[in-house]
């Protein structure tokens, strides 16, 4: 068994990760079960940043054979509830057993253990660059993002049975937030940001009468891996009961928002959210009602975590932006009558 350095151990910790003592320790009952017998275990931060994230690479052996396994490990949000980390390992066992395991071109990482303390998800490395790797040359990927539309019509079709409650997202006070650090922010914008939550709010109101789906609540081009004919998406952390379009709107508005920061251009997104919706809609039909209005949700949201994280550089974008989530929220008014 692998001996980690001082060193090693200290920079797990410091970021919240468990050791690769402690990951071995939680990993080998998974290994077991598979009839695998763990023999060494190293590990590497491949993230910094909270939730770090850890890549473990680990030697069994099955039989008079010897496996490698790559094994991601994903820390917690700062914030993060005392049973988050259960609830999501506990979520995608059951989206594994109940069909993203065996279907190899639609699928998530399969989970794998929980590490107590420090908490983090242990789970299979799903091999691939992810969306965000045709940012900057968008249109080749338009078959990938097709796929990912099949994907999540997939997930919105998952029956969540008998599984423990799933948090129901609270819009109204998420938009009050967004609201009141872009009116702090640029003061000029205080006025107008709060007329446009509250005008969301409305409308995301009036959408009670759509049944609410397992949404994934962060399905944009960084939590989506792409393989060959094959797509997996990560990060089930904000997984909630809500109508289908919040996932939608969110992709496409990160789509956007992330393409307008290289491009300047408010539509060279636009190919990515349409090619994602039409492949949804041929498998969910009429399952993007409140489109828009999630749309000009979730520009305000990506407006919130730019300025809190880099002001000035973000504070140019606002007069924009709220132009933009203003045009939104008109189609969302049109579309909801």
């Amino acid at each position: 068994m692998h001996t980690a350095r001082l060193e090693e151990i200290l920079e797990f910790e410091a970021l919240g990760l468990a050791s690769p003592a402690a990951v071995a320790e939680a990993l080998a009952p998974a290994l077991e079960a598979r009839g695998l017998r763990l023999m060494d275990l190293h590990g590497v931060v491949l993230r910094r940043e909270v939730p770090a994230l850890a890549r473990y690479l680990v030697s069994a052996r099955l039989r008079d054979d010897l496996v490698e396994l790559a094994v991601i490990g994903k820390g917690v949000k700062r914030r993060s509830a005392a049973g988050e980390p259960a609830r999501v390992l506990g979520l995608m066992r059951a989206l594994w057993r109940g069909g993203f395991g065996e279907d190899r071109a639609l699928t998530i990482p399969e989970p794998l253990a929980l590490v107590p303390e420090p908490p983090m998800l242990l789970q299979a490395e799903v091999p691939g660059p992810t969306l965000e790797c045709w940012l900057d040359d968008p249109l080749p990927a338009i078959g990938a993002v097709r796929l990912a539309g099949r994907w999540l019509a997939k997930l919105h079709a998952f029956d969540v049975g008998d599984l423990p409650p799933l948090a129901v997202v609270d819009e109204a006070a998420k938009l009050r937030a967004c609201a009141e650090r872009i009116g702090a922010t640029h003061r000029r914008s205080n006025e107008r940001s709060h007329a446009l939550a509250q005008r969301l709010t409305g409308l995301l109101a009036g959408l009670d009468d759509v049944r609410s789906v397992l949404t994934h609540g962060d399905f944009q081009a960084g939590n989506i891996i792409i393989a060959e004919n094959a797509v997996a998406a990560i990060d089930f952390d904000h997984a909630a009961l809500a109508a289908p379009a919040r996932d939608l709107g969110y992709f496409a508005a990160q789509a956007l928002t992330r393409m307008y920061v290289r491009t300047n251009s408010m539509t060279t997104g636009w190919p990515w959210a349409a090619a994602l919706r039409e492949e949804y809609l041929r498998h969910r039909p009429d399952g993007d009602r409140g489109f828009s209005a999630y749309v000009a949700r979730t520009i305000l949201e990506v407006l919130y975590y730019r300025l809190g994280k880099s002001p000035i550089a973000a504070l140019p974008l606002v007069p924009v932006w709220l132009d933009w989530c203003e045009e939104m929220l008109a189609n969302a008014e049109r579309e909801l009558r």
